[in-house]
């Protein structure tokens, strides 16, 4: 046989893929196109795999015995530089996800060694990329060196880097940041694998790949079950295919998984009893309906048809307007807008169980409301308490309220709304000291924007969140930074009433400024940073009444921004947050002051979880913890920390964390550390024993039978 006809096959984890390797590919193939829903299934499915096995008392040489996770088959050419010809939109993906991982780790002490040459080496002097793409080396230079590009110059190709990339910081989730980090580092890299298709020319790796992909149109679920919903209805059959293509086929228009979609939400959000079936209808949305055919009602040929031609239209109906708000502020429906623009499409099958079919638009448009900004509150107390919104378990619990809510109208529906956002407790740490971290940029921004959007807004501003929102303004720390400032200085420069929204030129001129300097420069900028100056309560008639109307306690600082001044600051932003997130704004009703909301609804039960990892709280309640101090020390640093008795590390900024690491995080602004290894328990006498520690004595013990799992704060 002759070389150019040999065709191999091998199975390659993730860094034989990256070592010693250069990839190009053809001109002709297509830009880099993944979209935001691709990285977002792709980290969940990681993590999701990676956590169902990884355990606290695992050492890092068990990762080879992990179940291993398959990302597809790839094409190549077998030369010096292996030409890529099926595999580069994944692999550009994982290019991705490593620079993420390399920077994540950084400073760590159990940090994965050589992420680095898995992603570039240098060449000639010069740095060269694993995955050695001409029109896509700055943009990958900029991600790697942590540099923004200017979307006007940029390519596509580059913008879709830079966002994928943001993508991947916003997704990543926090369970993944703390003391699990390095396994999941290490399984990533030794227990992901593709099967490597290798050729000796391209022609006949070009031959492969449309043998694979053209050679008859692979059917989906979804095509499966149409054919199966069409074949049911017999003598109907004709309409239920008009219908289908009709109302179904043409939410692609609006998005090319939009049919896929909606079956899947309209199934869950309708007819699921349990997690398992919300995942068999995520997997394989036909063999789940062959199966549970009687619990959708479908038993004669014109239940079929008027499964499709009625309830399905009606579902699309809506879930065409919902996709409509989510890509435009929409009067009455704003808060479907702000989930997607937090990456939240599981609100969709979450609103849509809310619905009847008799709803008018006005019912409509007031549950969706109603539950879209229920998650909206829900999300920004997450942020405000530096709490992981992402977490699995609060989102299964989230979405199991779908089975509860398709039995309830309006007032029912709010009251028990309002319960799950009470016993959520995402509200439960004192924001008094948020700032801006690391690893929460975007949200500041989010939050920000929000405010800034709502204060403009209240006084007759035409500018709304969409023009705050998205990439034209910058955070504006009104404090110049001090290379000297040292670790108090850079807490309260980064405090939230320290900080306002600039658009990016502007915010490039200031910020080196002294704040005497700054001050005159706000004059011409938003309400939020205007109200520091003093003329801005000057012949400014709409903006005092506001003042008069809510009570917020705006006031100017003439002459100087310091510790009190800022304090100050941070009581008025809190005091905004509390009304753009007010519950009535959005037809919950009120709390009564014992933390029961008005209607007397109980929360959901809770959920049993399996034995192990342990927290703070399972410790305390088996004694062998006790609250009291705990001590951290970093680079000849010492943190000091309280463990209360509900659990939480207290930090000395009053921030409360049910995670030890995410607290760590913050005490030492890192995106990623330990908690479990940093944090000690002292003892009188000063002995300290490392949280770890006890951990591992009490697994080892017996200690982890599984226990309600409470709700996260």
């Amino acid at each position: 046989m002759a070389d150019e006809d040999r065709i191999t096959g091998r199975t390659s984890n993730v860094r034989q893929l990256f070592t010693g390797r250069r990839y190009t590919i053809d001109t002709y193939q297509r830009e880099y196109s993944w979209e935001t829903k691709h990285v977002e299934d792709l980290i969940q499915d990681l993590s999701q795999r990676f956590l169902g096995q990884w355990g606290p008392l695992h050492e890092r040489r068990d990762v080879q015995h992990y179940q291993s996770y398959f990302l597809g088959p790839i094409i190549t050419t077998a030369s010096e530089r292996i030409n890529l010809i099926d595999g580069q939109q994944r692999l550009t993906t994982l290019t991705l996800l490593l620079i993420f991982l390399r920077r994540l780790q950084e400073g760590r002490e159990d940090a994965v060694a050589d992420l680095g040459p898995l992603v570039y080496s240098q060449l000639y002097g010069e740095e060269a990329f694993t995955l050695d793409i001409g029109d896509r080396r700055r943009g990958m230079t900029a991600v790697l060196r942590g540099q923004e590009l200017d979307p006007r110059k940029a390519s596509p190709s580059e913008r879709t880097l830079m966002a994928r990339y943001r993508d991947i910081e916003e997704t990543f989730p926090e369970t993944l940041r703390g003391e699990a980090l390095p396994f999941f580092i290490d399984w990533l890299l030794g227990r992901v694998v593709v099967v490597e298709i290798v050729t000796h020319d391209a022609a006949t790796g070009q031959e492969i790949f449309e043998t694979m992909n053209d050679r008859g149109q692979r059917l989906t679920s979804l095509d499966m079950l149409k054919s199966y919903l069409v074949g049911r209805a017999r003598r109907h059959a004709p309409d239920v295919h008009e219908s289908w293509r009709t109302n179904l086929a043409s939410l692609a228009e609006l998005d090319p998984d939009g049919p896929a979609d909606l079956v899947k939400y309209w199934l869950r959000a309708r007819y699921a009893r349990d997690d398992a079936d919300d995942a068999a209808i995520d997997t394989a949305v036909h063999q789940w309906v062959r199966r549970h055919n009687r619990v959708l009602g479908l038993y004669r040929p014109v239940d079929y048809r008027d499964f499709v031609s009625y309830e399905l239209r009606r579902g699309a109906d809506r879930y065409r307007q919902l996709l409509a708000a989510a890509r435009q502020l929409t009067p009455g429906l704003e808060p479907v807008y702000y989930n997607a623009y937090n990456k939240l499409p599981l609100q969709f099958p979450l609103i849509l169980s809310a619905l009847q079919a008799g709803d008018t638009e006005d019912e409509f448009v007031s549950k969706a409301r109603m539950v879209a900004g229920f998650l909206d509150i829900f999300v920004a107390r997450s942020m405000l308490s530096y709490q992981d919104f992402r977490q699995a378990p609060v989102w299964r619990r989230i979405l199991s309220l779908s089975r509860v809510l398709r039995r309830m109208e309006g007032p029912e529906m709010g009251a028990r709304l309002a319960a799950e956002l009470t016993a959520l407790g995402a509200e439960a740490s004192p924001a008094e000291a948020f700032g801006l971290r690391q690893r929460n940029r975007s949200h500041v921004k989010y939050l920000l924007a929000r405010m800034t959007a709502w204060v403009d807004q209240q006084c007759g501003g035409e500018h709304d969140f969409a023009w705050y929102g998205p990439g034209h303004y910058e955070i504006e720390h009104v404090l110049a930074n001090r290379p000297t400032g040292g670790k108090a200085f850079g807490e309260l420069r980064n405090r939230f009433g320290a900080l306002v929204l600039l658009p990016k030129a502007t915010n490039a001129g200031f910020g080196a400024l002294p704040y005497e300097r700054k001050l005159p420069l706000y004059l011409s900028q938003n309400l939020l940073a205007r109200s520091l100056h003093p003329a801005c309560y000057e012949r400014n008639p709409t903006f005092m009444r506001f003042v008069t109307d809510t009570g917020l306690p705006f006031q100017p600082y003439p002459d100087r921004f310091d510790e009190s001044v800022i304090a100050a600051r941070q009581d008025l932003y809190l005091r905004i947050a509390a009304r753009v997130w007010d519950p009535a704004a959005v037809g919950l009703p009120a709390v009564a002051p014992d933390g029961l909301p008005l209607g007397d609804v109980a929360p959901l039960a809770p959920r049993q979880r399996r034995a192990s990892p342990l927290s703070l709280a399972d410790l305390l309640r088996a004694g062998t913890l006790r609250p009291g101090r705990l001590v951290g020390e970093h680079l000849g640093t010492e943190y000091v920390a309280e463990l209360t008795v509900q659990g939480t590390v207290r930090l000395d900024t009053g921030a409360e964390f049910t995670s030890p690491s995410a607290a760590a995080m913050t005490a030492l602004d890192r995106p990623s550390w330990n908690g479990w290894t940093f944090w000690a328990v002292e003892y009188p006498g000063g002995l300290r024993t490392k949280l770890d520690v006890i951990r591992r004595a009490a697994l080892a013990g017996g200690l982890g039978t599984p226990a309600p799992e409470q709700p996260a704060a």
